[in-house]
């Protein structure tokens, strides 16, 4: 059974861009990508592909197009693709070239990564109100990565006599924190909680 490459080209459920590597210029797009923008094809088609990002860094963008077109691939980037109606939507793109017809052109992958973002914004909000909280408790508190090192500390210059610097810098060890009497009990409940896999804070 023959398969229909011009019908899963506009039928991918991600955008796709096709334009000539010697100059930028649009050729083709599928369904998804004027999806994206909030343009038809008529209007896509013709564009050169700055036209597709934010103007005040069109030069930024012609840059990234250039490097692309002179390489058979690149690795994946982070850009902001602008729609018709001003959005600025943040995208990964994946660009390779490739001869077409005896014509060289970047065909560019674009994947909507919006609700990523948004989600690394509301973990950031998140984790500043948590920071915020922490550092009002009387006392101190710290969070230890899974080898022990220290990810954050609060208020231990009170308690220890040790700058929070001196932690995270690695100078000091968590254990150099306890009475030397309990150290073996500590680092013993220590393994076992890295053993369950559980949070040690």
């Amino acid at each position: 059974m023959g398969l229909d490459y011009k019908k899963i080209f506009y039928r991918a459920n991600i955008a796709i861009f096709v334009a000539l590597a010697e100059n930028g210029k649009i050729v083709d797009c599928n369904d998804v990508a004027e999806e994206l923008v909030g343009r038809k094809r008529q209007e896509i088609v013709g564009m050169h592909q700055t036209g597709l990002h934010p103007p005040e860094h069109k030069e930024i963008y012609a840059g990234i197009f250039r490097r692309h077109a002179s390489q058979m691939s690149g690795k994946d980037i982070e850009e902001v693709v602008q729609g018709k109606d001003g959005r600025r939507i943040p995208v990964i793109v994946s660009a390779r070239t490739m001869e077409m017809s005896g014509t060289n052109v970047i065909v560019g992958v674009f994947k909507d990564i919006t609700d990523r973002k948004k989600a690394e914004k509301d973990l950031e909000k998140s984790e500043q109100r948590y920071r915020a909280i922490i550092r009002n408790i009387p006392g101190m508190v710290y969070r230890a990565r899974r080898d022990w090192s220290v990810e954050f500390v609060s208020g231990c210059e009170k308690v220890s006599g040790y700058g929070s610097e001196e932690l995270l810098g690695g100078k000091i060890n968590w254990l150099d924190l306890i009475l030397p009497r309990d150290r073996e009990k500590a680092a013993r409940e220590g393994a076992k909680c890295l053993e369950s896999r559980c949070s040690i804070v």
